[in-house]
């Protein structure tokens, strides 16, 4: 990718000279003539289509509201341009139903994403990948931006961190020609949440008094498991794959400490134990003898295997490697790690031995990916 910046434009108009089209999406055709196709020249380029999507990230920038920038990629040129959203903080905690805490101002940083083409884009075909290429260039300047700066509360945004729909624009430039039309980024839609039956509101009243006194030992497995999707859900993929198999650890840690209880270890000596055994040792030597099942993380076929390919494995790339990951591969992580946790229940049903065990996972334990 060959990119070349210019750090151009600041527009700082009244706001009795900044129109609609301008407010929404940058420029107008007067606006883009004066000074956005001069520094498209500048880059030996001339736009005979373009597209517009605006966004809103999920915190500030420190830019100037107006600022812009634009690069050239490939065969392609794009245009940030950067405004401040500012609204007000309500805060409900004193009264529902009217706000009694004195409000104060709250900022967000919106940036139009503009593509522009040498040829028309089939907007019907190319719309969502369109998306996707200007969201990684404008993860290039907020990861710049966060290196410079230190500033803890930006990150690289995807589209599960956004909201979940915007309007977009086409232009054709030589006639000024518009079309428009909204697009879906997401399915994260915040919809009221059904209650739960009264059964399952006491039974999590009375499970906190068990987390309180450390009665079930795989409780920060199910919480690692839970917060993993969390994760997913928020788009933070790394962290996903990273709490997908610390679950699996704390999990299966948990299994073995419970199965040597069991057997009348003492609880000094399980401890020195598992201290002294590394994780995938322990996977492999200590849980076969006892409840049977495929244990061999060479053979990919096997749940077992699965869960060692696209979630430890990967984990490990995530942490050690710096790899970046993908939806895709967190999704993929989540789904082997509960897998394997499925599997082990399953493997516990059909043991006599070690069966009390599986009543404690079954409390804290879920099928749902």
């Amino acid at each position: 990718m060959n990119a070349r910046t210019l750090d151009e434009t600041l527009f700082k108009g009244g706001k009795n000279m900044i129109n609609e089209e301008i407010e929404m999406f940058g420029f107008d055709k007067e606006l883009y003539a004066s000074n956005f196709l001069p520094i498209y020249s500048q880059l030996e380029y001339k736009p005979n289509f373009i597209l517009q999507i605006p966004i809103v990230l999920p915190f500030e920038l420190g830019f100037d509201s107006g600022r812009c920038t634009t690069m050239k990629i490939d065969s392609s040129v794009i245009t940030f341009h950067f405004t401040d959203v500012t609204y007000d903080n309500n805060i409900w905690a004193g009264n529902y139903k009217s706000v009694t805490i004195p409000l104060f101002k709250l900022s967000k940083t919106r940036v139009v994403m503009t593509l522009l083409s040498t040829e028309k884009i089939e907007v019907d075909e190319k719309l969502s990948d369109s998306f996707d290429m200007l969201l990684d260039n404008l993860n290039l300047v907020i990861r710049s931006y966060l290196i410079i700066t230190k500033d803890v509360k930006v990150q690289r945004v995807n589209r599960e961190m956004l909201e979940y729909l915007t309007i977009y624009r086409t232009v054709t430039p030589e006639t000024w020609e518009i079309s428009m039309g909204i697009f879906l980024i997401n399915t994260n839609i915040a919809a009221p949440k059904e209650k739960l039956d009264e059964e399952k509101q006491q039974h999590i009243i009375f499970f906190s008094g068990a987390i309180a006194h450390y009665l079930n030992p795989f409780i920060t497995s199910e919480e690692m498991m839970v917060s993993s999707r969390r994760y997913l859900l928020n788009g933070n993929y790394r962290e996903t794959i990273i709490f997908a198999q610390t679950g699996i650890e704390t999990f299966l840690s948990a299994l073995y400490s419970a199965m040597l209880t069991i057997e009348g270890i003492t609880p000094q000596k399980i401890q020195e134990m598992m201290e002294k055994t590394p994780f995938i040792t322990m996977l492999k030597r200590e849980f076969q003898a006892r409840i049977g099942g495929s244990w061999d993380v060479n053979k990919i076929s096997t749940t077992v295997g699965k869960w060692y390919r696209e979630t430890y494995l990967l984990r490990n790339k995530v942490v050690h490697v710096g790899f970046d990951p993908e939806i895709n591969d967190a999704r993929g992580a989540i789904d082997a790690a509960n897998e394997l946790r499925i599997y082990v229940i399953g493997l516990l049903n059909k043991s006599r031995k070690y069966a009390s065990i599986k009543e404690m996972i079954t409390v804290s334990s879920s099928k749902k990916k």
